[in-house]
């Protein structure tokens, strides 16, 4: 019985304790609040520290204190208007701060992104430079040095627009359109400078200049005689639709980051707006608190109220991310990235491709242009035009002429697209829970139902209906009331040009050809030169006819002629002097990408085996 009454002693005294410290506490927290509400010693450094002007020492009351935020018992406060009004200004900024920090992580996804694929492609373009110099260097050894400039100002010229994506509309794109012109343009101007080259060194064989009459004859004769078959043309587009198609992605993450660039500076700026910041921010040191937020509640109001049009921004952004993703997504799809990469890197390809075909149909192409331009005139060179005859040496083996065919293009560039654009994803609904977000952070109000917070009077719980996101439901707000104005011109834009983009990608991801695809098809054709513009082969000089025809695609002689198209046709090497032929349809002379290696060893054969 002793140790129980003990024990009831000590718990009672206990009690006694834990009730007289609480009440301790509560006196505390009593005399706090009435020290706060009359003193303003404890956020006057607070004032001091946000370079607001003059904050006094002890409340103030008359003519000169704040007419915004709520007066300590009716009469008294810690601010003047000149605070308030500074006051007020802080807490705009403070909200544009916020939005910023809030689409940094995302502006710095579509920058980075943008960066580095543009950086990657330019990469790209210049192995795929390097890669065609070397093949010429060791299958058109003789032509190589004199083609080398123009192989560069070609490729630097592919480069120069790739790096220029240009402006970030997609409506009626003009620009975009003059840019694959130009590019046509500049791969068929590079085909007229190489042809003469070509016809010089690699079909009638000689080390003597051409005269500049013929050399200009012979480009303005081209278009008829069709030296390189339909490669320029069908390379002019692959490389413009691929540029297009590059840079259309391009625009489209340098228009997300103006899309966040938008929304930071087109919220609702009213002076409502920026009242109601001041009150839910400020107007409690203006009371002489200190350690106190706004109820979480309060902050939701105030800020789905500010931020309210933005939200009109949500369902095209959200559009906006899904084409992105899918862009990035289909790059194994006929116009995904890794086919626009391809056609870059396919550029070598078809350069050397031109050349061979040129060099397959020497002999009737000699003729041709015979017709075309007459006998060939050389410049003088000490009274001799001197024969080239390229050393015999062994064929150069394809991986020293193709190192590094593939360039693992998967892998460096629209793997790092999907990759990177993969984390966008989360960005969906960015602009409807942007108000939430930033009343979320610890620094800017009270992150669960407290009591023990601002609630725009005094501390004590938020009680007011908090509101739903979106314009339509701000009628309803009690802190800030929707004033029903029009959205901000620029918000409207803005939506308009996300949902532009859209259209523009999921539209590209249909467009472009594959890069494979090397030549266009030309149909059933009309017969003589323009239906088979390889015309005989190196062995069959005897059945051209100095490029006249019948009109139905045969020939007088009735006799097959070699030809490189694949794959609906089958080609044979010729060997030594004999007339190697190949079953053909007619229509386009054509190798095949896919059969590079066949053709580098052909091309080599065939030099020597002219000589």
């Amino acid at each position: 019985m002793r140790i129980a009454a003990q024990v009831f002693v000590l718990f009672a005294l206990s009690a006694v304790f834990s009730a007289a410290r609480a009440s301790s506490v509560s006196k505390k927290q009593q005399e706090h609040r009435r020290y706060a509400a009359s003193s303003c010693s404890a956020v006057k450094p607070l004032f001091t520290a946000k370079s607001i002007s003059d904050p006094p020492d002890h409340s103030i009351e008359g003519p000169l204190l704040s007419r915004l935020c709520p007066k300590v018992n009716g009469s008294s406060t810690c601010c003047t208007s000149r605070m308030e009004h500074q006051l007020k200004a802080l807490a705009k900024r403070e909200l544009q701060q916020a939005l910023k920090k809030n689409s940094h992580a995302i502006q710095a996804v579509l920058t980075t992104t943008s960066h580095q694929y543009l950086d990657k492609i330019i990469v790209l373009s210049r192995r795929s430079e390097n890669h065609t110099l070397e093949v010429f260097s060791q299958v058109f050894q003789r032509l190589a040095p004199e083609a080398r400039v123009h192989i560069q100002q070609l490729f630097a010229e592919v480069r120069r627009v790739l790096a220029n994506p240009g402006p970030t509309s997609f409506l009626n794109d003009s620009s975009a359109d003059l840019e694959e012109a130009s590019l046509h343009d500049t791969v068929t101007n590079f085909f007229h400078q190489l042809f003469p080259l070509v016809y010089r060194h690699s079909v009638i064989h000689t080390n003597v200049d051409i005269t500049n009459e013929y050399s200009i004859c012979l480009q303005n004769s081209i278009e008829k005689l069709r030296p390189f078959g339909d490669i320029p043309k069908s390379m002019g587009f692959s490389v413009a639709r691929a540029v297009r198609s590059i840079h259309d992605f391009l625009r489209a993450l340098n228009l997300g980051t103006e899309a966040l660039e938008v929304a930071e500076s087109a919220w609702e700026k009213t002076d409502e707006c920026s009242t109601a910041l001041l009150r839910m921010n400020y107007c409690s040191w203006c009371s002489g608190y200190t350690e106190t937020k706004p109820c979480a509640g309060y902050c939701q109001n105030v800020l789905r109220g500010c931020l309210a049009p933005l939200t009109e921004l949500d369902a095209s952004w959200n559009g906006y991310v899904d084409s992105l993703n899918e862009h990035a997504a289909s790059s194994y799809a006929p116009n995904g990235l890794v086919k626009a990469e391809k056609a870059i890197v396919a550029l070598e390809t078809q350069i050397a491709d031109a050349v061979m075909q040129a060099m397959v149909d020497g002999p009737s192409l000699e003729k041709r242009v015979k017709s075309a331009c007459g006998p060939v005139q050389l410049q003088e060179s000490g009274g001799k035009h001197h024969q080239h005859k390229p050393p015999h040496s062994p064929a150069p083996s394809i991986a020293s002429a193709k190192k590094d065919t593939k360039y693992e293009l998967e892998t460096q560039l629209s793997n790092l697209a999907k990759q990177v654009l993969g984390s966008l994803i989360h960005s969906k609904g960015f602009f409807t829970a942007l108000s939430d977000s930033i009343c979320a952070q610890d620094n800017f109000a009270e992150t669960e139902a407290v009591a023990d917070c601002w609630n725009g009077i005094k501390i004590a719980p938020y009680t007011k209906t908090v509101v739903s996101v979106g314009l339509g439901a701000q009628k309803y707000n009690p802190e800030l009331p929707w004033n029903g104005k029009p959205t901000d011109l620029r918000i409207i834009q803005m939506s308009d040009r996300l949902r532009q983009v859209r259209r523009a990608l999921l539209g590209q991801m249909s467009a472009l050809p594959e890069a494979d695809n090397q030549m266009l098809e030309d149909g059933s054709g009309s017969g003589g030169i323009e239906s088979r513009p390889g015309g005989g082969g190196p062995d069959d000089e005897d059945n051209w006819n100095g490029g006249s025809g019948s009109g139905d695609g045969t020939d007088r002689d009735a006799g097959e002629h070699p030809s490189t198209r694949l794959p609906n046709s089958k080609q044979h090497s010729p060997s030594g002097g004999g007339g190697g032929a190949a079953t053909t349809t007619g229509g386009c002379a054509l190798v095949s990408a896919a059969s590079w290696a066949i053709s580098l060893s052909f091309a080599t054969m065939l030099v020597l085996a002219q000589h």
